[in-house]
């Protein structure tokens, strides 16, 4: 199989409980808006900075890519798909993906663990905030491949260098 893209998954970063808020509109907490910017300049540093982005609708996953891409300087196409939440992110990485070389997934536990599983094998731990890259190997609509491999798993507290 010829080499395909990088798919960087990313959990919503740490969010705020307000009373009476929804589950779909609770936003960032302060930890998660610092966690935001601490992978923002990560990704820039990295060259990680996607053509797509496929989000879930709740609000804290929203934040999340928005306020991470912006730190980064990136301009994706940013998609909405409600699978993100509580649904089959394999299915959105076959149906959303499209020609791209770079696709970030930004949404929630245990999905995305699953998904980096089925595709690598690998079981990762995934914090909020938590990013995963893996190199995906042929197509993406292809059952996931043999080849494709988990690049990097990391939290925001590793990218955190001020309580160092």
């Amino acid at each position: 199989m010829s080499h395909r893209g990088q798919l960087v998954v990313l959990r919503h970063a740490k969010s705020a409980w307000p009373a009476g808020a929804e589950d779909h509109e609770r936003p960032l907490a302060p930890r998660g808006e610092r966690a935001c910017e601490l992978l923002g300049r990560f990704v820039a540093r990295s060259g990680l900075c996607p053509e797509r982005v496929v989000c879930s609708p709740a609000l804290r996953a929203r934040e999340t890519a928005q306020r991470t891409t912006d730190v980064a300087g990136c301009v994706p196409d940013v998609l909405l798909d409600e699978r993100l939440y509580g649904g089959d992110a394999l299915a959105v990485l076959r149906d959303q993906a499209g020609d791209v070389e770079r696709l970030w997934l930004v949404g929630h536990e245990p999905e995305l663990v699953d998904l980096v599983a089925s595709l690598t094998g690998a079981v990762v731990r995934l914090p909020t905030g938590g990013l995963v890259v893996v190199d995906v190997e042929g197509p993406w609509a292809e059952q996931p491949g043999r080849g494709n491999r988990l690049l990097l798993a990391l939290g925001p507290r590793q990218l955190d260098t001020s309580s160092r």
